[in-house]
């Protein structure tokens, strides 16, 4: 799998499942000093369209990661995208945040994180999973989440 595939999603070079989380690569933006980093998602369309325009407007490198389903590799409905989308960001599994010059926004205001279950239903790249590993892959969300709130909590007190 890629590195930013999920962990334990069935891709074709992992059907087994990825045994390694994915990477972050809004982070690695940023430890680049690059001067306008962001993350955003499809489900959230006035969010990605002031980050584009942000973008546009930034001197020098910016870098968007948007998180957009592939029904085809997801090995889910089209129809279900901006459902999983939005199950995303409310599940922890993906942070809306963005870091302009040194300061960091994080734009997600969830404040409980809803179980992942439905998330991981709706995608095929799960479908392998049983019950135990769902478990397990509901601590590894809600520990990535935390650890990702904390990075940008520090970084946002530079």
């Amino acid at each position: 799998g890629s590195s930013s595939t999920p962990y334990m999603a069935s891709t074709t070079t992992t059907p087994g499942g990825k045994k390694t989380g994915r990477k972050d690569l809004g982070q690695i933006a940023i430890a680049h000093n690059i001067p306008y980093v962001a993350t955003a998602a499809v489900h959230n369309l006035p969010d990605l369209k002031r980050k584009v325009k942000k973008a546009r407007q930034t001197q020098g490198p910016a870098f968007l990661h948007v998180y957009a389903p592939c029904p085809t590799g997801w090995r889910s409905a089209p129809e279900k995208t901006i459902e999983i989308s939005r199950l995303a960001e409310q599940t922890g599994c993906w942070v809306l945040y963005e870091y302009v010059d040194g300061e960091v926004n994080v734009n997600s205001k969830i404040n409980e994180l809803k179980p992942v279950e439905k998330y991981l239903c709706l995608q095929g790249r799960f479908r392998h999973l049983g019950a135990e590993q769902r478990e397990e892959f509901q601590r590894y969300v809600e520990k990535s989440h935390c650890e990702t709130m904390r990075r940008l909590e520090f970084m946002s007190r530079r």
